[in-house]
């Protein structure tokens, strides 16, 4: 029984394969964003679940195109083409925001 979870716990997020992701923008930058339709920054800060496994979470850009080569371009981390955290807590550092995109490419639904 002790090593059970807390009561009343508050689940943050899910996260499956494919999903999108708004990385590295708080909440005020994020919600600034949407309210002015900023298409540009909201890009810079897109990116796709890539591939999860024990403590090990990648994302890539949603318009990186090179996802065999990528892990292995050495720049390609440094330039933000892909971001891969070892903990939840590395990844929440990052203010994950979950969002969903209709088939024209516009954000259509925040969160859960």
């Amino acid at each position: 029984m002790d090593k059970l979870p807390a009561d009343k716990l508050n689940l943050k997020f899910s996260m499956q394969q494919n999903e999108m992701f708004i990385l590295g923008l708080s909440q005020e930058e994020f919600d600034e964003a949407i309210k002015n339709n900023d298409k540009s920054l909201l890009s810079k800060h897109l990116y796709l679940v890539w591939s999860i496994s024990n403590n090990d979470y990648y994302f890539r850009h949603h318009l990186e195109t090179k996802n065999t080569e990528l892990k292995n371009i050495p720049t390609a981390k440094d330039s933000k083409r892909y971001f891969r955290f070892k903990s939840v807590g590395a990844l929440v550092g990052t203010n994950p925001i979950k969002v969903r995109l209709n088939h024209l490419g516009e954000i259509t639904k925040i969160g859960e």
